[in-house]
């Protein structure tokens, strides 16, 4: 990319920055003040991440005075049984969260919107990933230990993957970066199609 275009990450999230540093090292933060959009109710979670990405993106479109720049913001959610778990409000959801993961699949999907802004042209790209992670059985203990030092409210699911005990994990099929928060090879091959 050349280096008189403004690249802007849209996020509060320290994962997703330290992520993005691996594709691109010099980039802008813009501290999202967009409200998640979290009512699942017979949402399917592709769109409700992509909804929520496209608006974290046009959001900091409007806060910013670049005439020429490229906005990447992302939502993470996770999905079990047809039920989304979004972010827990406090431990005790986070345990019960937790519990519905434990000994079964899940998956995770990361919405990722790209705004490329040339002057007056402003063009989005939107795409999914989707990971499928398998946990093994959790005793109660495991569970409560891992909220108890970790507080993972702050995560969708409940986990965070590269905080959790190995034993926790059975198998994870697809991108890893994508269940921390930002599926980082696929967004740089789009980023690097973007003609400048």
């Amino acid at each position: 990319m050349k280096k008189n275009i403004n690249i802007i990450l849209a996020t509060n999230s320290p994962r997703r920055i330290e992520l993005f540093k691996q594709i691109y090292p010099a980039f802008e933060v813009y501290k999202q003040t967009y409200i998640e959009e979290d009512d699942y109710y017979n949402i399917n979670p592709e769109k409700i991440v992509l909804l929520n990405a496209s608006n974290k993106a046009k959001n900091a479109l409007n806060n910013i005075n670049y005439n020429q720049c490229i906005i990447i913001s992302a939502d993470t959610i996770v999905a079990i049984d047809k039920t989304i778990l979004g972010k827990p409000e406090n431990k005790d959801k986070a345990i019960s969260f937790l519990k519905k993961l434990s000994g079964k699949s899940h998956s995770v999907y990361t919405g990722v919107s790209i705004i490329n802004k040339r002057e007056s042209n402003i063009k989005e790209i939107n795409f999914v990933e989707k990971t499928t992670v398998a946990f093994n059985f959790l005793a109660e203990e495991e569970i409560e230990e891992y909220v108890r030092i970790f507080n993972p409210i702050d995560k969708a699911g409940a986990y965070g993957i590269q905080e959790v005990p190995s034993s926790f994990i059975k198998s994870i099929n697809g991108d890893y970066d994508n269940i921390v928060g930002l599926p980082i090879k696929r967004l740089k091959e789009i980023l690097d199609k973007i003609t400048i």
